[in-house]
């Protein structure tokens, strides 16, 4: 690492004795084993995780072992402010020593706080009833013999209960589908466990489950959150999936958006692909949409002055200019979704009451 270039990667955690830690981790290639190898340069304590402390214990790391900093040509972490802040943050402190060098946030991370952000949508009510469930039954030995019974009882899986982990918000996944495939034996059991006892625990959790959109919610987690792990797990593959990135991300964000775009909408997007922006969804309301129908209309008729054919001739003009491919040849990878293409998204395409479009049929 003294010769050759080298990336960094940092996380910090704190521990069950609050003392959190620092790991740093250098990402090179090895001539002599002629693959890339990762390096642990240290585990080190940090009285507090602040930009310029973290900056300071990486560079003590580099100058005890002699390595110019200059061969660093990268940094990763994850996406919280104190290490991507453009003016006080970590990545602003490292491009002062090198303007050149390439930071790269987690996009596993990204995906975590986009989903957990996307969830405070969901009532707290149900967050209290997933723990709910799992506590009540699994701290008890004498209530998860009981609940055995009623698996039995109900030609349910014997599966235990699981738990969710709060600092892994997207492990909700396995939660949710496990009530799921238990749910007909967790009903008769919070029934008869009220029935018998009278327990407030037990009469919450069943008036939850009695709550037809209880199910719902869990339902509409258990289509999502598949599709947001998929991604994660992809972008966390040791092998190369570069190839397949922009496939996978293009198909994840088309399948959300079809569930509130209208069907009409989706229809005539031939490009396979969306550009959307912030304001596209600022006031959905039945009022709103009304309102706005007329300007958004011309704003549409605008946006879409040109049309799929004129596009491919477009194309097709500028590659031939090109000496490159011909109109053949770009149709038929426009329409097989080889081609990145923009279609704007307007707010009256979103439908207007509902946002799952399998609720509003």
């Amino acid at each position: 690492m003294q010769k050759c270039k080298f990336s960094i990667l940092l996380d910090e955690s704190t521990d069950k004795s609050v003392v959190k830690s620092m790991a740093v981790v250098a990402r090179f290639w090895c001539p002599q084993l002629k693959r890339v190898c990762d390096r642990l340069l240290g585990l080190v304590e940090v009285p507090s995780a602040t930009a310029q402390i973290m900056k300071g214990e990486v560079d003590k790391l580099l100058s005890v072992r002699n390595i110019p900093k200059e061969n660093c040509i990268g940094f990763g972490w994850d996406n919280a402010s104190v290490n991507m802040g453009e003016v006080t943050g970590l990545k602003a402190l490292v491009k002062i020593d090198n303007p050149y060098v390439i930071v790269v946030g987690c996009v596993c991370h990204s995906l975590a706080l986009c989903a957990s952000n996307a969830s405070k949508e969901i009532p707290l009510e149900f967050d209290e009833f997933v723990r709910d469930v799992y506590n009540y039954i699994q701290h008890s030995p004498k209530r998860i013999a009981a609940y055995a019974e009623f698996q039995g009882i109900t030609d349910t899986k014997n599966h235990r209960l699981l738990k969710v982990c709060d600092v892994r918000w997207l492990s909700l996944e396995s939660v949710v589908m496990r009530i799921l495939e238990q749910w007909r034996a967790l009903k008769v059991y919070f029934y008869e466990e009220f029935k018998a006892i009278k327990s407030a625990s037990a009469e919450k959790v069943l008036k939850m489950m009695e709550n037809v959109y209880t199910k719902l919610y869990l339902q509409f987690l258990g289509f999502i959150l598949p599709q947001v792990n998929k991604l994660n797990i992809l972008f966390q593959a040791e092998g190369v999936r570069l190839h397949c990135l922009c496939n996978e991300v293009s198909t994840v964000f088309g399948t959300i958006l079809r569930n509130f775009l209208r069907p009409e909408v989706d229809s005539g997007n031939t490009m396979g692909t969306y550009t959307v922006s912030k304001e596209h969804f600022e006031g959905i309301s039945p009022e709103a949409l009304e309102a706005a129908k007329h300007v958004q209309m011309a704003k549409l008729r605008q946006s879409r002055a040109l049309d799929a054919s004129d596009e491919i001739s477009n194309l097709s003009a500028e590659r031939k200019e090109n000496g490159e491919d011909d109109g053949a040849t770009i149709r038929r990878n426009i329409y097989l979704g080889h081609k990145i293409g923009f279609f704007h998204v307007f707010t009256h395409h979103i439908k207007a009451n509902d946002r799952c479009r399998g609720l509003a049929e």
